[in-house]
């Protein structure tokens, strides 16, 4: 099964994203995009990719140890938009809270030699990249800071379908 270590959202932030994300869509207005449904906001930390039944249950162990006391609910900032390859995001600019977390779990991450750019995915291009024309739109657009309460970090599984990815959480880890 596809598994990742996520931040998840409370319901009031998930609206405030959908918000910044309705605004986005108007100012692209593209059909090669896909767009993340509104229940499936999320801050990836930590992306394991194909792993056992065994093996998630092994991770979820590792996590729970690792973040014990830690996991509270606690807020971050969003503001701007921005992109890499093929992912449209809002971006953290102030990364103190997540990285601190991250440092926690970091020997789990499989691509810990990577620099970690947390980020809120809101869509993905059908194609390879976004265009030219997109960039540009993309650069131009102004939302404003938002302000997100993480209400826990779960181990989650990933699921393709034909209407996008389904998310379920496998187990969560609070204080």
């Amino acid at each position: 099964m596809r598994c990742f270590l996520a931040c998840n959202f409370s319901p009031e932030s998930k609206k405030l994203i959908g918000q910044a994300a309705d605004t986005v869509k108007k100012k692209i207005n593209e059909k090669k995009i896909r767009w993340v449904a509104q229940e499936n906001y999320h801050l990836t930390m930590v992306f394991f990719d194909e792993v056992s039944e065994p093996r998630a249950q092994e991770l979820s162990a590792l996590t729970g140890k690792a973040l014990h006391g830690a996991v509270r609910n606690f807020k971050i900032f969003c503001q701007g938009i921005n992109f890499f390859p093929r992912v449209l995001f809002l971006d953290i600019p102030d990364k103190q809270n997540i990285s601190i977390i991250y440092e926690k779990i970091k020997f789990l991450d499989p691509q810990k030699n990577r620099k970690f750019i947390p980020h809120l995915t809101l869509a993905r291009t059908v194609k390879n990249d976004f265009s030219l024309r997109q960039k540009s739109i993309i650069k131009n657009i102004t939302l404003p800071r938002l302000e997100l309460e993480i209400t826990g970090i779960s181990l989650m599984k990933s699921e393709f379908s034909r209407n996008g990815p389904v998310y379920s959480c496998l187990y969560t880890f609070r204080e």
